[in-house]
């Protein structure tokens, strides 16, 4: 006999196994090693079998055929059964070795590796491992879209053991002989069974399961498809011009910035495209595994709305311009605006500049000049200096601004103060609301007036001061206010002003306020859904208003005042000494404050986070009713609110815990 030999079978253990029963050993007398690895593919259609080299050791090899002792007790085993001599003449009982998994107890008691059977085979009991009955599994795995069904058969083979038969000798080793018992083959009416069960209905295709497949051990395959929806393609307009002038990527790191070439305010030609629409596509319903319909809807499709210096073509799937101007998207009306535009400095030559719609001056704004915007933007292409700019819409100053006030957004730069005093005024109110319950909780006969009077004079000393702002502010009377809120001004003075505390009779009156307070509050956030930006290469001295946001591209800003709608970004530079509060938006600076302290603050009203590179000592930054003021120069800051209040970080380390 060879002192190797390869072996296959359709697993590792079938191979070991065909190895043992045909060199009549056991798992112990060989060396076994595993040349190939069973592998299977998709559906079980491709399958290599398992391959193992099989060596006998030498001491099998030495003699396979047992030693008889004369006068010796004899065991051995037939048929799976052990057959037992008992010993003559004075010779040694038989005994039987085996390994760990025969488990053997001789007299009540567990043997280990060896007994010796000195009372016979009535004392022994030998348990051999769990006989295992075969079966043959099949399930039905359904996709997520209900569109495919996935059937998966295997067969696990069964396995029945006894002893293995050697013949009768002084001293035997116990070995287990395996039998393999095939697993019964699936049959295509207990696959249909099993699909009914899952209520599969549609798409059911039975051809797929050949016999070959039925033969093979472990298998799968698509057992139903649905329909697949054929989803509408929505009509959609592509304009053909920016629609903004953020949309333009300025390089904020570049070394120089040449703002003649980022053509900020784009210019048509009467007769120009403007935009085209693409016209919807009609979807087709799907249906799934189950029968059920899967709609798709109707497509959308939108219309292109002009208005003044538009027309459009008389399919309706193209705009064109109808006179030279600056094209505009508002509230999804295509227009073409008029502009005017100034080749020169705006000085005494010219006087104040105002004009219904985009204006475009390509040299400076002198001391003492004005230049107002109605119903458009402004682009400066040089310094504006100890100037009034206002626009409606969109302001870019290409240089600097010095000691100027500069307003984007028109009447809704008002509408943006009022949400911003709204907002304060009836975060006070209630809290003073809340202090008071406290107070009264305590003190029941305590006046409600008294009571008011102490907090306002102890702790809300600010509230007075921001009410008689408020009405400096708003109580002219402007045509864009609503009359309800003069009412509000005047009842809020008549309560917390003067005496007017001391007259109060019962907190209902101050509760009456919170309540309008939280109605124009709400009624005046979205008041005006138009946003204007301002674009200012470097501040100083100067006051910037902007419903939308405003950034400074260039060197920083300098002792100056910023209020914006949606947002301050400010990429390299330093933002020193003076104010930045935003309405609701982000706000992101490379550094703030000085070295020497100087007071700078950064408030958000509403919603929003800070991101700053480098935060001096004495900078104070604040959301919503919630402050933090930095002592230590402090760098990779991070300001925003959680559920657990205002969050301050350092790069990773808290700076408030």
């Amino acid at each position: 006999m060879a002192n190797s030999k390869i072996y296959r079978g359709k697993t590792v253990n079938e191979a070991i196994q065909l190895a043992l029963n045909e060199l009549n050993v056991t798992r112990s007398e060989i060396d076994v090693e595993v040349v190939n690895q069973p592998k299977e593919y998709l559906f079980g259609m491709i399958r290599t079998f398992a391959v193992v080299k099989v060596t006998l050791k030498e001491t099998a090899q030495m003699s396979l055929e047992p030693e008889i002792v004369p006068g010796a007790g004899l065991v051995g085993v037939e048929n799976g059964k052990l057959v037992y001599t008992p010993p003559r003449d004075g010779g040694a009982p038989p005994r039987i070795l085996f390994d760990n998994t025969i488990i053997v107890y001789y007299n009540g008691k567990q043997a280990k590796n060896a007994v010796t059977l000195e009372e016979g085979l009535e004392p022994l009991d030998i348990q051999l491992p769990n006989d295992h009955q075969p079966s043959t599994d099949i399930e039905i795995e359904i996709s997520e879209d209900k569109l495919e069904a996935l059937l998966r058969v295997r067969r696990i083979y069964g396995v029945t053991r006894r002893l293995k038969d050697c013949k009768p000798a002084n001293i035997i080793e116990l070995s287990i002989e395996e039998v393999t018992i095939p697993a019964p083959k699936a049959t295509l009416t207990e696959i249909r069974e099993k699909v009914n069960k899952a209520g599969i209905v549609y798409g059911i295709d039975y051809d797929v399961i050949t016999n070959e497949l039925l033969e093979e051990n472990d298998f799968e395959v698509v057992i139903a498809r649905g329909q697949e929806p054929i989803y509408p393609r929505h009509g959609a307009i592509d304009y053909l011009f920016p629609l903004t002038s953020g949309q333009r990527e300025i390089d904020l790191e570049a070394d120089r910035i040449d703002h003649f070439e980022l053509n900020i305010v784009p210019n048509v030609e009467k007769g120009q495209p403007l935009a085209t629409k693409t016209a919807p596509v009609h979807g087709q319903p799907g249906k799934n595994i189950f029968g059920k319909v899967i709609n798709v809807g109707e497509p959308k499709n939108p219309e292109i709305q002009i208005g003044e210096g538009v027309v459009l073509s008389e399919d309706g799937l193209t705009a064109y311009a109808d006179q030279p101007g600056r094209p505009v998207l508002e509230n999804g009306v295509l227009k073409v605006l008029k502009i005017y535009e100034l080749n020169k400095d705006v000085d005494l030559s010219t006087g104040n500049i105002r004009f219904n719609g985009e204006i475009i001056i390509r040299g400076n704004v002198t001391e003492q000049l004005k230049v107002e915007a109605f119903s458009g933007g402004i682009q400066i292409y040089g310094m504006v200096t100890q100037a009034q700019i206002q626009a409606s819409r969109d302001i870019v100053i290409s240089k600097n601004a010095i000691s100027s006030k500069i307003s984007a957004g028109g009447d809704a730069i008002a509408f943006l103060k009022l949400s911003s005093f709204l907002n304060e005024l009836t975060e006070q109110v209630s809290s003073l609301l809340s202090a008071f319950y406290t107070v009264i909780k305590r003190q029941p006969e305590t006046s409600h007036g008294r009571v008011v009077k102490n907090l306002l004079e102890i702790k809300y000393t600010d509230l007075p001061k921001k009410i008689q702002e408020f009405d400096h502010l708003f109580s002219e009377g402007k045509d864009i206010f609503e009359n309800g809120l003069f009412l509000l001004i005047n009842n809020m003075k008549a309560v917390f002003l003067g005496r007017g505390p001391l007259e109060l009779i019962d907190i209902s009156t101050v509760e009456i306020i919170r309540s309008d307070l939280l109605h124009w509050k709400e009624f005046y956030q979205h008041a005006s859904e138009e946003t204007a930006d301002i674009t200012v290469s470097y501040l100083q001295n100067s006051t910037l208003e902007a419903s939308g946001s405003v950034r400074v591209i260039g060197q920083g800003a300098y002792y100056s005042k910023i209020i914006a709608g949606q947002g301050y970004y400010q990429a390299r530079g330093v933002f020193r000494g003076g104010e930045i509060v935003v309405e609701e938006g982000d706000i992101q600076v490379k550094e703030l404050g000085g070295p020497t302290g100087i007071v700078t603050v950064a408030s958000i009203v509403r919603n929003g986070r800070m991101s700053i590179g480098l935060v001096h000592p004495n900078v104070t930054v604040a959301i919503g009713n919630q402050k933090y003021r930095f002592e230590n120069q402090t760098s990779m800051v991070r300001v925003y609110l959680s559920n657990e209040g205002l969050e301050v970080f350092s790069g990773s380390a808290s700076l408030l815990r």
